[in-house]
């Protein structure tokens, strides 16, 4: 594998069955999701974003955290897309992305962050488990905190989304 920096860019192609999550969640209305495969994939987009957050990568900060950029594939397995924005994350620390889903210490300070991508994980995330209350609520409000330094990290909401993910399936098999 070439480092980073070396070698040409590479475009993958995979073709998405599913379409997005926003199409799954607003358009579809013949075959909701259940709770388990809203908190799967809850999950999957979380472990995506926290591997592009990660230390041993040049952080990338996508930019643009949304439903339309959740793609799913047969399986329902989410696979986090439209790196456009991440492009101007990078080399300006500024972001052209829905404005719904942008934190809003970004737009007062104009930079964007790892920690904006946490909170516009949190608004989706909110939209994604709108359809039942459930303790996951809390892991997407922690998300959207106004200071920074207090949201979670992406592991974080990984490992408190799977511990849930859990719980509901021991309920759920009682």
């Amino acid at each position: 594998m070439l480092p980073r920096d070396r070698g040409p860019h590479m475009l993958v192609f995979q073709f998405i069955a599913q379409g997005s999550l926003e199409k799954k969640l607003h358009e579809e209305e013949l075959h909701p999701l259940s709770l388990l495969e809203h908190l799967d994939i809850a999950i999957g987009s979380a472990e995506a974003l926290s591997y592009m957050h990660s230390p041993s990568l040049q952080s990338i900060i996508l930019g643009d955290v949304k439903p339309a950029n959740i793609l799913l594939d047969d399986n329902l397995i989410p696979k986090v897309s439209y790196f456009g924005s991440s492009e101007l994350a990078l080399k300006m620390k500024q972001v052209c992305a829905d404005m719904n889903y942008v934190d809003h210490v970004c737009i007062q300070t104009g930079k964007y962050t790892m920690e904006s991508n946490v909170y516009s994980y949190g608004v989706m995330l909110l939209e994604l488990i709108t359809r039942k209350r459930a303790k996951i609520a809390v892991a997407a409000v922690r998300c959207l905190e106004n200071k920074v330094e207090k949201r979670p990290t992406m592991a974080d909401d990984v490992k408190e989304l799977k511990q849930l993910r859990e719980q509901i399936c021991m309920r759920v098999s009682s």
